[in-house]
């Protein structure tokens, strides 16, 4: 009798396991071919100033993402203060990002580890599936200045500074690429595009403008650090060259066109 009793609890251990095997089975399945799909594209020019260089698949279903910030941060910089501003903004991307909702169904931990240029490590913060099932709430952009002690100038140096060392930086989508950025007067930040496909002599003014000013506000609503110094007062300017490097025009974008 106790022999029945002890095969009969195995076997009931063995049907509540396998199903359980075949769940866990099925979930690190999706995060290694997820990592596997991503890793193909990296490193991903995500924006002006971060790269994604690769994703990892981590035991207890969790995904690592490896970025780069393009900028020379401060030696002394508090990084539990870049961490905290980071987190809400990532928790938000995380539940309104659609193409993770499969992920997300299976209760996966992301990790995001961020290094600056040299290699340091900035920070990693952790995003549990308690973060991104919390009711979703609209955060306040990263303010990169708080990385420069406030000072708007300095904040600014440190983006053109990191900037410049990557330049030029190829936008295929756009038929671009960034290939000049700098400090002007009276806080404004221009940056320089070339457009592969454009000629002085034969673009259409009007809908080239048109075109450029959505694609310009579109990057800027999208860049968290740049979109809280504007909040602060900068002003933006693109300027855009043809291929042969003559001026096409300039667009700038203030605080109040962001409204």
């Amino acid at each position: 009798m106790k022999k029945t009793n002890t095969y009969t609890k195995f076997l009931v251990t063995i049907a509540i396991s396998l199903p359980l095997i075949a769940c866990i089975d099925k979930t690190k399945q999706l995060i290694d071919e997820s990592v596997a799909e991503l890793n193909t594209e990296c490193p991903i020019q995500l924006d002006m100033h971060t790269r994604l260089n690769s994703s990892e698949a981590l035991p207890q279903h969790t995904m690592k993402f490896n970025y780069t910030i393009l900028m020379e941060m401060p030696y002394n910089m508090d990084t539990s203060t870049f961490k905290a501003g980071k987190k809400p903004q990532l928790v938000y991307n995380l539940q309104t990002n659609k193409s993770l909702q499969a992920t997300k169904e299976k209760l996966v931990t992301f990790i995001y580890s961020y290094t600056d240029e040299a290699g340091k490590e900035l920070g990693s913060v952790i995003i549990s599936p308690a973060d991104y099932n919390a009711p979703i709430v609209r955060p306040e952009p990263f303010d990169i200045s708080s990385i420069a002690g406030g000072n708007m100038q300095d904040a600014l140096q440190i983006l053109v500074d990191g900037l410049k060392k990557h330049l030029p930086i190829d936008i295929p989508e756009q038929g671009s690429s960034i290939v000049d950025c700098k400090i002007l007067a009276n806080n404004e930040l221009e940056y320089t595009y070339k457009m592969d496909n454009e000629m002085l002599a034969t673009y259409d003014s009007i809908s080239f403008k048109k075109n450029r000013y959505k694609d310009a506000m579109q990057n800027l609503r999208s860049t968290a650090a740049i979109k809280k110094l504007i909040d602060q007062g900068l002003s933006v300017r693109y300027t855009y060259k043809d291929r042969e490097d003559k001026k096409l025009c300039s667009i700038t974008i203030s605080g109040k066109d962001l409204e």
